[in-house]
């Protein structure tokens, strides 16, 4: 899976997780590890989840640097 494709899965699953009341308000992170890239693909801090758009998910390096989110 590429990194486009990871964050596209983040948002559909993010937001169908806060729609079956899994997530409140803006509490709650899902992620996508990809190892091939070295990266995690995660739903921001501090955003609703009804809200969010594809350009709102982050991609960091393992270590927690923000790359593009």
């Amino acid at each position: 899976m590429d990194i486009s494709t990871a964050k596209q899965k983040v948002l559909f699953w993010a937001k169908k997780a806060y729609d079956q009341m899994l997530f409140a308000g803006t509490s709650g992170n899902l992620s996508i590890y990809l190892p091939d890239f070295g990266v995690v693909v995660i739903t921001p801090t501090s955003v609703r989840y009804e809200t969010m758009q594809i350009e709102d998910i982050v991609v960091t390096d393992i270590e927690g640097n923000r790359i593009e989110g």
